[in-house]
């Protein structure tokens, strides 16, 4: 009969603490804790970060799970930015206008709100502002409304995807995109299918995708398609596995995860794209739609989610990914 050490060529060692750098798959015994453990893979799951200084939903998110950021959002609708260090959220420079519907991507220190809208003071906004880490600067006119626009990219380096007019002469989903070099907004190639408040990710100009979103029949209509930017053109991805909309995920074109938003109810469902397939991952602990994410993170090994409905939430949701790590036999 085959034991471990014929399997791995290594024996169960008895330590007083854990190797600095044990193998996969290695089996070793702690004698200081009394338990058995090996090195292997984590199971990916959600856990509570800190509550942001103020509620709202369609707010923007920005940075990575260690250095986030936050800004706009409703009710009521608000200007206020805040910052996450990976444990507390702290106020940071004001927006200029109240503002929610908008969309945002970059870093804590670099971040960019492109468009939106206030539902006190219609029409949807043509504006852009870039964060440098303590404020807002001056705006750039992106040259169209965007009401539901979804960015990805950087700073630097984004592409401004769908929304459109409101009020709307007939429907505020389109198919249009604006790119952006950190200071000019001009017209990029349309993609196929018009969608606003949907869900985008990729690390800049040259890579990206969309998913899902409010369309056409009916404004609202939830869908299921992908499509995938390489810099020119956009091509069709595998469908997600239902439609969703007013959505949020975050990571690369061949790297996404897609969490939460609505089915057309609001859902705790999230699943990860590699570029060619959806694969279920651990749902979130509650519903949520509408949310802001880490749009500064373009993998999916960690990130989070903030904000977002229903009720009017200020509550942030931390994701760690399916992972090596030293784990502890009998759990996962």
């Amino acid at each position: 009969m085959s034991n471990y050490k014929d399997i791995k060529g290594l024996k169960v060692r008895y330590l007083a603490s854990d190797p600095a750098n044990p193998e996969l798959g290695e089996v070793w015994y702690n004698s200081t804790t009394n338990v058995a453990k090996v090195r292997g893979y984590q199971s990916a799951a959600w856990a509570s970060g800190g509550n942001m200084p103020y509620a709202g939903y369609t707010n923007a998110g920005a940075g990575t799970l260690t250095a986030g950021l936050s800004w706009g959002g409703v009710f009521p609708v608000v200007s206020t930015t805040a910052e996450y260090d990976g444990s507390a959220w702290t106020t940071g420079g004001s927006y200029p206008v109240a503002i929610a519907n908008h969309g945002g991507t970059g870093s804590q220190t670099a971040a960019l709100s492109v468009t939106g809208m206030n539902p006190a003071s219609q029409p949807a906004r043509t504006d852009a502002f870039e964060y440098d880490g303590t404020s807002w600067g001056s705006p750039t006119s992106v040259g169209r409304q965007g009401f539901g626009m979804r960015v990805l990219g950087t700073q630097t380096s984004a592409v401004a995807t769908g929304g459109g007019p409101f009020p709307a002469p007939t429907t505020y989903n389109t198919t249009d995109t604006e790119l952006y070099d950190g200071s000019t907004w001009t017209a990029g190639n349309a993609f196929s299918t018009e969608r606003s408040f949907h869900s985008t990710g990729g690390v800049n100009q040259t890579s990206g995708i969309v998913v899902g979103g409010r369309s056409a029949p009916g404004q609202e209509t939830a869908i299921d398609l992908v499509e995938e930017y390489d810099g020119t053109s956009w091509t069709s991805g595998t469908a997600h596995p239902t439609v969703v909309k007013e959505c949020s995920g975050w990571g690369a074109a061949n790297d996404f995860i897609q969490a939460g938003g609505s089915v057309p109810a609001a859902t705790a469902n999230c699943a990860i794209y590699d570029g060619s397939t959806w694969t279920s991952t651990a749902s979130m602990p509650a519903v949520r739609s509408l949310n802001a994410t880490s749009m500064g993170t373009y993998n999916t090994n960690t990130g989070m989610t903030f904000g977002g409905s229903p009720p009017t939430l200020n509550t942030t949701l931390e994701f760690n990914g399916a992972a090596e790590a030293t784990l502890t036999i009998g759990t996962s």
